[in-house]
C-alpha cells in the first residue's frame, strides 16, 4: 500500500480500533491537503482576479481532427449565478440557461428546453473554471501518489483530474474518469486571469478534437448581465405567421409570441377538434380584467385574437374552454343575473357557438355557490370545474357534476388523488380517457405544478408531478389535451431568474406553452412502472 494512504485505513486493515485523536489527526491532515490543492488550481486561474470575474464573454471554435468545423459560437457566462448564453449563428440558434432552466430561441420559435436538451449547457457551466472557482460547493483533493495532480469535484458533473505545470503553475491537462484527457495550450492573461486560448482533446490514435479561443473577455462589473432574450415581435404579426407550433421532444415550445402570448396574463388555450376556431383568456398581473379572445382558421394561419362579442368591459370573463365539436364554449365570469353591479365571485356560464358566432351566455346555476368557480371542462358526460365552496376536501378542490338531457346533477368533489393537496384545480383528461393532468399546490410545492394520473381499473394512480419542462418555477397551469391525444398545452409563469427586463415576454405573467404528451407517459411510466396499466 502506498505510504499516502490515510491512517484510518492502515489500522483498520490491521484490525485495531482507531483511537478520536488519530481520527482527528488524519481529518486535519486531508483538510490541509485539501486546502492546499484548493489553492493550487485557485492560483492557477489568478486566485482573486478569477473570484472577482463577473462576466466571462469568449468566441469558441471547435474542428475534427481533419480541420472541420464542429462548432463556432460565442458564449457570454456569469459564473456567480452559473448564467450562460450561446450565440451559435450559423444554427440560427441563442440558448439561455441558469440554474432555474433553459431557454432557446431558433428558427423565431421560443422552447423551454427540458433536461436532456440542457445538459450539455449545464454541463459547460459546472466544467468551466470560473463557475467551479467561484461555487464554495466544489471539492479538491491532492492525487495520491503525484503532486502535480488534483481531483475537482465540481457541483453537479463527474469529478476529474488536472495536472499542474510544476514550473508555471498552470493546468496544462484535464483527465476525465471515461478516459478523455484535455491538454489545454497557449495561455494568455485577462485582466488577471490566466486563460488557455487552445485546447486538443485526445482520442484513441491522436487529437481527435481541437478548440480555440479568440475575443476573450472578463468583467468585474456589478451590474453584469446577459445579453438581453428577444421580446415579441414589434412589428405587426401577419395571418399567416400565426400558427400554433408543432411539438417538440423534449422542450416545451411558447404559442404565439406576440399574438397569443404577451406581456400580460395569457392562459386556458383551447382549439376545436377540426383546428377551426380557438379561444384563449387575458388578464393583469393578479387576474383581473379578464377577457375571452377567440380566433378563426384563415388558410395556413389564423385571423388576429379578438374579444368574443358577448363581452362586457364592466366584468370579467375567463376560463374559457371549447367542447371538442366546438359547438359550447365554458367559461366562468363575474357578470351579475340582475342588474349592472358585477358578482362578488365567479360562476361557471355557457354560450352555444356556430358558423356565425357566440351566442347568448347561459349561467349554469347547479354549479353555483357563494364561493369561487374556475376551470370547467366538459368530458364524458361529466362537467370538472374548481372551487372554493365551503365544506371541500380542501380551500380550492376539483368537483364534478353529471351532465345530461335532464340537466346538470349535483356536484360532488373528486376523491383521492386529485384532492390531496392544499389546493389543486384545471383538471383536464386525454382523449383516451386513460390519463388526467391538473395542477396542485402539495408536497411542499411553493407554486402550482402540473401533476399526472393514470387510469388503473375503476380508479386512479397515485398523482405524479410532471418534470422539466412542463413544470418551473412559477405557477404552471390550464393544462388541456389537443384532440389527436399528442400535446397537452398548459400555461406557466416562469421566469428567468437573471432575467431583468421587466417588460419581456418572460415577465413572470402567464404565456402559453404545448409540450408532447409523450413526456407525461415517461414521466407515469418511470414512477409508476413501465407495466402499470396505461
Amino acid at each position: 500500500m502506498h505510504r499516502t494512504a490515510p491512517l484510518s485505513l492502515l489500522l483498520c486493515l490491521a484490525g485495531a480500533a482507531v483511537p478520536a485523536a488519530a481520527q482527528d489527526a488524519v481529518a486535519q491532515r486531508g483538510s490541509d491537503r485539501d486546502a492546499s490543492a484548493q489553492a493550487r488550481v485557485r492560483g492557477a486561474f489568478g486566485g482573486d482576479a478569477a473570484a472577482a470575474v463577473a462576466r466571462f464573454d469568449y468566441r469558441l471554435v471547435v474542428t475534427d481532427a481533419a480541420g472541420r468545423v464542429r462548432r463556432d459560437a460565442r458564449y457570454a457566462l456569469l459564473p456567480r449565478t452559473r448564467a450562460l448564453h450561446v450565440h451559435d449563428a450559423s444554427a440560427d440558434t441563442r440558448v439561455w440557461s441558469g440554474e432555474d432552466g433553459s431557454w432557446r430561441w431558433s428558427g423565431g420559435q421560443w422552447d423551454v428546453l427540458g433536461p436532456a436538451l440542457a445538459q450539455p449547457y449545464r454541463d459547460h457551466v459546472a466544467y468551466h473554471f470560473l463557475p467551479m472557482l467561484q461555487d464554495p460547493g466544489t471539492g479538491y483533493e491532492a492525487a495520491p501518489g503525484n503532486g502535480d495532480r488534483v481531483r475537482v469535484s465540481p457541483r453537479g458533473v463527474a469529478p476529474f483530474e488536472v495536472r499542474l505545470d510544476p514550473a508555471s503553475g498552470r493546468v496544462v491537462e484535464n483527465r476525465f474518469d471515461g478516459g478523455t484527457v484535455v491538454r489545454e495550450l497557449d495561455y494568455r492573461d485577462v485582466a488577471g486571469v490566466p486563460w488557455p486560448m487552445a485546447f486538443e482533446v485526445l482520442g484513441d490514435g491522436g487529437v481527435a478534437q481541437r478548440g480555440q479561443f479568440s475575443d476573450v473577455v472578463a468583467s468585474t462589473a456589478a451590474d453584469a448581465a446577459l445579453p438581453p432574450m428577444p421580446g415579441a415581435p414589434s412589428m405587426p404579426v401577419g395571418d399567416a405567421e400565426r400558427v400554433l407550433p408543432t411539438t417538440p421532444d423534449g422542450a416545451a415550445r411558447l404559442v404565439g409570441a406576440g399574438w397569443l402570448s404577451g406581456a400580460r396574463n395569457d392562459y386556458n388555450l383551447s382549439v376545436d377538434a377540426r383546428g377551426e376556431r380557438l379561444v384563449f383568456a387575458r388578464s393583469g398581473p393578479d387576474f383581473d380584467g379578464a377577457v375571452i379572445l377567440a380566433a378563426r382558421r384563415d388558410g395556413a394561419g389564423w385571423t388576429a385574437p379578438e374579444p368574443v362579442p358577448f363581452t362586457d368591459p364592466r366584468y370579467s370573463d375567463s376560463d374559457p374552454w371549447l367542447t371538442p365539436d366546438g359547438r359550447t364554449l365554458y367559461f366562468v365570469s363575474n357578470r351579475p343575473l340582475r342588474g349592472d353591479a358585477p358578482r362578488a365571485d365567479l360562476d361557471v356560464w355557457r354560450v352555444a357557438v356556430d358558423e356565425g358566432g357566440f351566442g347568448v351566455p347561459e349561467h349554469l346555476p347547479a354549479l353555483s355557490s357563494p364561493g369561487v368557480e374556475l376551470g370547467p371542462e366538459l368530458h364524458r358526460g361529466w362537467l370538472y370545474f374548481n372551487s372554493t365552496r365551503g365544506g371541500g376536501p380542501a380551500p380550492l378542490a376539483i368537483y364534478r357534476a353529471r351532465v345530461g338531457a335532464g340537466g346538470i346533477g349535483a356536484p360532488e368533489p373528486l376523491g383521492a388523488p386529485f384532492n390531496d393537496g392544499r389546493q389543486q384545480g384545471d383538471f383536464t383528461l386525454s382523449p383516451d380517457g386513460r390519463t388526467a393532468v391538473f395542477w396542485s399546490q402539495r408536497d411542499g410545492i411553493a407554486d402550482g405544478d402540473l401533476f399526472a394520473v393514470r387510469r388503473d381499473g375503476d380508479g386512479w394512480s397515485r398523482a405524479v408531478r410532471l418534470p422539466s419542462p412542463l413544470n418551473a418555477a412559477g405557477l404552471d397551469f390550464t393544462p388541456s389535451f389537443s384532440a389527436d391525444g399528442r400535446t397537452l398545452r398548459f400555461a406557466s409563469r416562469r421566469k428567468p431568474a437573471w432575467l431583468a427586463e421587466a417588460g419581456h415576454l418572460f415577465n413572470g405573467q402567464a404565456n402559453v406553452f404545448v409540450a408532447a404528451v409523450s413526456t407525461i407517459d415517461a414521466a407515469l411510466d418511470a414512477a409508476l412502472g413501465a407495466d402499470a396499466p396505461r
